[in-house]
């Protein structure tokens, strides 16, 4: 039997490693064309459920939460898809009700809305400040960093003892902040 020729053997090899690679681009593409284009979109399968972004979390501290309830399948996908979207640091802190099945898109862009559970704490006309305190010290959906009357002054930013008009007679809505006292916001009336 005649020997192959050792130029026709390396013109083999040669092809066989210029097909390799080109399978090896094709599959990098698909993938990354499925990353980019189809998984953000794809719907999760998860209840609805109360999710607490803390204040100063990372990305990826958020996606390995997400990851570990089941919210999201793959924690590097979603950390990724965000970092390429530029939506890693539009992520704001608070507690949020996140509805079902929403995809990794919807999820992104739902926790950097800012939407986070809002309560409503009425304060009656004429209460004196320490009334005031004592009324957002028993409110269990707020969190306290302060303590005593000065303390919230400081917080509020308000200026004691002359605090007039400070709270209006309009509904305030305030929210549980992580890591924060009052977080209040008075919605404006037609």
């Amino acid at each position: 039997m005649a020997q192959p020729s050792t130029h026709a053997t390396g013109r083999k090899f040669v092809s066989l490693r210029l097909a390799a690679i080109g399978a090896l681009v094709v599959a990098l593409a698909g993938s990354a064309y499925y990353v980019l284009a189809h998984w953000p979109q794809r719907g999760g399968s998860y209840p609805a459920s109360a999710f607490e972004v803390p204040q100063g979390a990372s990305l990826n501290e958020i996606a390995s939460e997400l990851e570990r309830r089941g919210v999201i399948e793959n924690r590097l996908l979603f950390s990724l898809y965000a970092r390429l979207h530029d939506l890693d640091r539009g992520l704001q802190a608070g507690n949020y009700q996140l509805p079902a099945n929403l995809s990794a898109a919807e999820l992104l862009a739902f926790l950097s809305s800012g939407k986070v559970e809002q309560h409503s704490i009425r304060l009656p006309e004429g209460l004196n400040m320490r009334t005031v305190m004592a009324l957002l010290a028993n409110e269990a959906a707020l969190s306290h960093q302060s303590a005593g009357l000065a303390g919230l002054a400081d917080e509020l930013d308000l200026q004691l003892p002359f605090v007039e008009g400070a709270f209006s007679l309009k509904p305030i809505s305030c929210r549980k902040v992580p890591q924060t006292s009052v977080c209040c916001s008075v919605p404006t009336m037609p």
